[in-house]
């Protein structure tokens, strides 16, 4: 087989979703474009303490698909991880979330579904529609991007420059991402069905509101090196109006923090739900 013919082979859809390890259910919630298995790094050391479901969310590449005429929105996607917990026998569960993931996750909590959250830079508010606007146009840029290669990715991830110059956006070290998992991010990309939508939603559905509903613990984690949603634009605002809800910031760390320091990421999120879990005195 020529090395462009490896390139372009096909590749089995992946699993809508994966579950391990035992204790109080914890549900991991990925991104705009990603999949479950954006949280691989982590899963392991959270096994340990948890019950994980690592989901994919509605219209992602090998997740569910949205009820016929369901438009791809915020709401739809809560719709769907709800559903998908019942299917579970799963009710009140951890919740950590990056990115799109954070938004689902303090929503989920609003809703009344969480024990805690953790929302690692999540896409929950901005201070105006001029940085809401520059944000989705880097995104559907990025995503446009993205799909041009995807049918190339394993060979575009053989060359280590260019295997980089694809991670960087997202990660602050994207070599501690192997290039066969950067094929399957740039092929989830190419198999999100939603995205669109989303984005073109954003502006009508705004920040997340009534976050003084929310009563779980909830703690704010912002990568450092966040290029994608800078905790000064993005993360600042969204904490002072969740003065209850502690934050950390992820030091050396990118947008998906997960590759970048998985042991720190672990730590993040088991800090929380320790102590949620813990009996009262």
């Amino acid at each position: 087989m020529t090395r462009a013919a490896r390139g372009t082979r096909r590749h089995p859809v992946p699993s809508a979703l994966h579950r391990s390890g035992s204790g109080t259910p914890l549900v991991l919630i990925h991104g705009l474009t990603a999949c479950w298995q954006v949280w691989q790094p982590v899963i392991p050391l959270l096994a340990e303490r948890h019950d994980v479901v690592a989901l994919t969310l509605p219209g992602h590449h090998g997740g569910p698909a949205l009820a016929g005429g369901v438009p791809g929105t915020v709401p739809a996607l809560v719709d769907g991880v709800v559903d998908t917990l019942d299917r579970l026998g799963i009710g009140k569960a951890h919740i950590a979330g990056n990115s799109l993931g954070g938004r689902v996750a303090l929503e989920l909590a609003r809703r009344d579904q969480a024990l805690s959250v953790v929302a690692i830079a999540p896409a929950a508010w901005w201070p105006s529609d001029r940085a809401l606007r520059r944000v989705t146009r880097s995104l559907r840029a990025g995503v446009a991007a993205a799909r041009w290669i995807a049918p190339f990715a394993d060979l575009a991830v053989s060359w280590p420059v260019l295997c980089r110059a694809l991670g960087s956006r997202t990660m602050r070290f994207p070599e501690r991402c192997s290039p066969a998992d950067l094929a399957g991010i740039l092929r989830a990309v190419s198999g999100c069905t939603v995205v669109r939508d989303i984005l073109r939603s954003a502006p009508s559905e705004g920040v997340v509101r009534d976050l003084d509903r929310i009563s779980c613990p909830v703690r704010l984690a912002w990568p450092s090196d966040d290029r994608v949603l800078p905790f000064a634009t993005f993360g600042a605002g969204l904490a002072e109006r969740m003065p209850g809800a502690s934050l950390v910031m992820l030091p050396e760390t990118g947008h998906v923090p997960m590759w970048d320091d998985p042991d720190l990421v672990a730590r993040t999120i088991l800090e929380v739900t320790e102590r949620a879990d813990r009996p009262a005195a």
